[in-house]
């Protein structure tokens, strides 16, 4: 797949709108946690907290649509009592008046939109390899076979990407 995520936005959109990639991904980079600071993204990509500041500003529309958000006021007090493991990051103290988080789906966004990070570039590249992964089994799955409705074709996929991925609950479209 010569795709170069960090030119295209349809290309982005396509591997981050796949729920299938994205959760073999949280299995690959082993992540249980449901949201990030700007600070653990910068951390885990190996750069300056600016450049993430940046990227944001550039992609504001784009990472808000994958899940960048901005809490202020009683939505951040809620999200702070609710989600323990804020309390004991460095830069979010008693104090904090606007906290920028970001979902799983807006720090792979952020790899495919920093060109610079080696480790980003790490990111892509497996993200990549996973939807041809899925590609590959879906095309050698059908291969051959008579042709069926549009319907039950994608009741097939489904059932054997879940059964391929072992995943535990399909979300339904």
């Amino acid at each position: 797949m010569n795709k170069d995520l960090t030119q295209s936005l349809v290309d982005r959109q396509n591997v981050l709108n796949n729920p299938f990639a994205l959760n073999e991904a949280k299995k690959i980079f082993n992540i249980s946690q449901l949201y990030f600071t700007n600070q653990q993204i910068a951390d885990f990509y190996e750069v300056n907290i600016r450049t993430i500041e940046r990227v944001i500003e550039e992609h504001n529309q784009e990472l808000s649509e994958n899940g960048l958000t901005v809490l202020t006021g009683s939505k951040l007090q809620i999200f702070l009592k609710t989600n323990d493991n804020f309390d004991t990051d460095k830069n979010v103290g008693n104090k904090t008046r606007k906290l920028t988080v970001s979902s799983f789906k807006a720090v792979l966004n952020f790899s495919m939109l920093l060109k610079t990070s080696e480790r980003a570039r790490d990111v892509r590249t497996r993200i990549l390899d996973i939807t041809m992964d899925m590609c590959y089994h879906l095309s050698v799955f059908f291969e051959g076979s008579p042709p069926i409705s549009p319907r039950r074709k994608r009741r097939v996929v489904l059932m054997s990407l879940y059964q391929k991925y072992d995943l535990k609950a399909l979300r339904r479209r």
